[in-house]
């Protein structure tokens, strides 16, 4: 009965981890500066999302030019296969719903296009609202600026690490990562005192994509445990419950 009780208590502790509905994680910084030594000058501003439910979700967008950017197209692209520009009907607003697929790990980006060297600041309104959590929903203002002189581009998220699923899990999950470039990468799983228990996957090389690290808690006690994802750029954490 005191085990039941530990595990729930560990369950209620790892709940927000692995709520079920859109996880949406905004870019660093929503402002862009951008360089244009040459023409056409093309810029992409990430936006991850994941959906850690079964079912899919819906979620509204709402884009829109709040002031300057005439010398440009932006879009917002949903990965690289659905893209709204802000010219259309003139009227530099996109709104709409988008449908996520259950366990699905994609991307938005805010994609600059240029031909002119133009010297200008755009600033945009976008939200991003899950219908089912609005509380997990994104409402920034994003501010893009090109300019001749010398200064520093904000560059993408490089890699993105998503809750595993199933979760809790008995006695395997998986755990599904993006990289936007070529990498070596570990992914390491400790306890909760913070001892290593394994490393499903150590100094490997990936391409750029998506991909999903299968990990068997066969040889493992039931409870709480943490798996850190480490890159080039980083490493992210995230914690499961293996549930007997």
């Amino acid at each position: 009965m005191k085990n039941w009780i530990l595990l729930l208590c560990l369950t209620w502790l790892a709940a927000p981890a692995f709520s079920q509905c859109l996880e949406i994680t905004p870019p660093e910084s929503p402002e862009a500066v951008l360089v244009n030594p040459e023409f056409p000058l093309t810029y992409k501003m990430y936006f991850d999302f994941v959906n850690t439910g079964e079912d899919a979700q819906a979620v509204d967008l709402d884009f829109e030019r709040v002031s300057g950017g005439d010398a440009w197209t932006v879009s917002l692209c949903r990965n690289v296969t659905l893209c709204y520009p802000l010219w259309q009907l003139n009227n530099f607003h996109v709104v709409y719903t988008d449908t996520i697929a259950g366990g699905d790990l994609d991307f938005y980006d805010v994609q600059v296009v240029t031909n002119t060297p133009a010297f200008d600041t755009g600033v945009y309104d976008l939200s991003i609202l899950p219908q089912n959590c609005p509380e997990n929903g994104v409402d920034l203002t994003v501010t893009i600026t090109i300019t001749d002189q010398v200064s520093v581009d904000v560059q993408p998220r490089q890699f993105f690490l998503s809750q595993n699923y199933p979760n809790p899990f008995n006695p395997t999950t998986r755990i599904p990562f993006e990289l936007r470039s070529d990498a070596r990468i570990s992914l390491d799983v400790y306890d909760i005192t913070g001892q290593l228990v394994a490393s499903p996957v150590r100094d490997a090389g990936y391409s750029a994509g998506l991909h999903e690290v299968s990990f068997d808690g066969s040889s493992l006690q039931s409870g709480l445990y943490f798996y850190r994802f480490s890159t080039p750029w980083g490493s992210r954490d995230g914690k499961m419950v293996l549930a007997r």
